[in-house]
């Protein structure tokens, strides 16, 4: 029997995996990349690069250490959903 996803599996909200991924990283990388000077291309190939959908290899990490592999997957494919929005307004902005 199929069950449908939701926003949630076994008590953990995917809203915090995909909230971390997708707003704080980027915000932490433009911190640290102004904290430590770095300007121009560079700054914006690595704010771009750190802004990024959750990897996939987090997933086989997950599965390898059978710990929340069905959470893991479904942060990697919700984020990775919402980089067709979200990646272009970080290129905007990081230029």
């Amino acid at each position: 029997m199929a069950t449908r996803a939701g926003w949630a599996h076994g008590g953990k909200t995917y809203g915090w995996g995909v909230a971390l991924r997708v707003v704080m990283v980027p915000v932490a990388a433009r911190l640290l990349l102004l904290a430590l000077g770095i300007h121009g291309l560079l700054a914006s190939v690595l704010f771009v690069e750190a802004s990024m959908p959750a990897a996939v290899n987090t997933v086989a990490l997950a599965s390898r250490y059978d710990v929340a592999e069905e959470w893991t997957s479904m942060v990697v494919a919700i984020t990775t959903a919402l980089s067709f929005v979200y990646l272009p307004l970080v290129i905007a902005i990081s230029a």
